[in-house]
C-alpha cells in the first residue's frame, strides 16, 4: 500500500491551519436554539427542486408544491448526512490509522473529523425537528444512492492512499455547500429561517474544510507515480460519473408526495419522467465555472486529474473507463 508523502511545506501549512481552527459553527445546539422550521414557508429555494419551472410543476396545487419542496429539502439534508457518514469521515479515519501520518496532518484530520461529527449530529436534529414522524428511528428515508456509488465510496476508505484522489472529490462536494448557502441567502424571506441558518453555518465550516482537502491532496496525490495516477484518475472519473449520474437522486421526494396526495398516483410516472429530464444539465460546466466553483477550478489547475475527471461528465457514456460501468442500469 502506498505511503503518504507530505512535504515539509505542506506540514507547515497543516500546522498553521490546525492552530487557527475554530470550534464548528454547525452544532446541535445551534439547531436547538433556533425557532422553526415553519411549515408555511419553503425549506429550500424553489429553484433547486428538479420539477421547478416545468409544466408538471405548475399543474400541482400550492399545497403539493410546498410539500414537494419540503421533501426535497429533507432529502438534501439526508444527502449531507450520507456524505459525512460514507464519503468523508471513513477515509479520514482510515488515514488516522496509519503510522506514517505526520503529527501536524494528524491534528488537522482529527479537527476535520470532529467538525463532521458535529455536522451530522446537527443535521439529524434538524430532520427530527422538521418531521419527527419520519425521522424518529432513521435518517435515510429519501436519499438512497445506488450501489455503484456506495461501492466506490467504500473503496475510498479501504484504500485511502492508493486512491488518494478521493480528497479532490470531497473538496468539490464541500465547495457546493457554499453555493447552496448563497442560494438560501438570495432567497431571503421566501425560505424558512432555520433551514437557511443551518446551511449558512454549514458553509462557513466547509469553507475551512476545502483548505483541509487541498492539503490532504498535496500528500496523497502530488507525489504519486504514473501507475497510481492512472488508476486514481480512472477511479476519480468513475466516482464523479456515478455520483452525478442524472438517472438517480430525484425520485424520493416525488414518491413521498404521491403517498401524501393519493390523487397524484395516476401522474407518478409522469412526474418522475419530467424530473429526470429536467436534471439533464451539463454538470461539468457548473463544476468548473469560476463564478460558482472557484476552489474547484483552482484545484483542477493544480491537480489536472481533477479537471479531466469532471470533464468526462459531459462525454457520452460509451467512453467508459475500467470503473465506469459498475452497477449502472442500461
Amino acid at each position: 500500500m502506498p505511503r503518504s508523502n507530505f512535504s515539509d511545506e505542506t506540514q507547515a501549512k497543516a500546522e498553521r491551519e490546525a492552530a487557527r481552527a475554530e470550534a464548528p459553527r454547525l452544532t446541535p445546539e445551534a439547531v436547538d436554539t433556533a425557532d422553526g422550521p415553519r411549515t408555511d414557508l419553503d425549506w429550500v429555494p424553489m429553484s433547486m427542486v428538479p420539477l421547478f419551472a416545468t409544466a408538471a410543476f405548475e399543474d400541482l396545487s400550492d399545497d403539493q408544491r410546498r410539500r414537494y419542496n419540503h421533501y426535497y429539502a429533507l432529502q438534501l439534508s439526508e444527502e449531507f448526512l450520507w456524505l459525512e457518514h460514507h464519503a468523508i469521515v471513513p477515509p479520514l479515519e482510515a488515514l488516522l490509522q496509519r503510522g506514517d501520518l505526520p503529527p501536524p496532518v494528524r491534528t488537522l484530520i482529527e479537527t476535520f473529523v470532529r467538525d463532521e461529527r458535529s455536522h451530522s449530529a446537527a443535521i439529524e436534529r434538524l430532520l427530527e425537528r422538521a418531521r419527527p414522524d419520519l425521522y424518529a428511528r432513521r435518517h435515510d428515508v429519501l436519499f438512497r444512492p445506488p450501489w455503484r456509488v456506495r461501492y466506490l465510496t467504500a473503496a475510498m476508505a479501504r484504500m485511502p492512499t492508493f486512491l488518494g484522489e478521493w480528497s479532490l472529490f470531497v473538496g468539490t462536494l464541500e465547495e457546493q455547500t457554499i453555493t447552496i448557502a448563497r442560494l438560501y441567502r438570495d432567497a431571503g424571506d421566501d425560505v424558512d429561517p432555520l433551514f437557511s441558518h443551518v446551511h449558512a453555518l454549514h458553509a462557513q465550516d466547509e469553507a475551512r474544510h476545502c483548505q483541509y482537502d487541498a492539503l490532504i491532496a498535496d500528500g496523497l496525490v502530488s507525489n504519486e507515480d504514473t501507475l497510481a495516477t492512472g488508476v486514481g484518475g480512472a477511479f476519480l472519473a468513475a466516482l464523479f460519473r456515478a455520483y452525478y449520474d442524472v438517472e438517480w437522486g430525484f425520485a424520493g421526494p416525488i414518491r413521498r408526495l404521491v403517498i401524501d396526495f393519493p390523487e397524484l398516483q395516476p401522474r407518478s410516472r409522469e412526474l418522475l419522467a419530467v424530473a429526470a429530464q429536467a436534471r439533464h444539465a451539463t454538470y461539468g460546466e457548473r463544476l468548473l465555472d469560476p463564478a460558482t466553483a472557484p476552489i474547484t477550478v483552482r484545484n483542477a489547475e493544480r491537480f489536472p486529474v481533477l479537471g479531466r475527471a469532471i470533464r468526462r461528465l459531459s462525454r457520452p457514456l460509451k467512453y467508459r473507463n475500467l470503473f465506469d460501468g459498475f452497477g449502472r442500469r442500461r
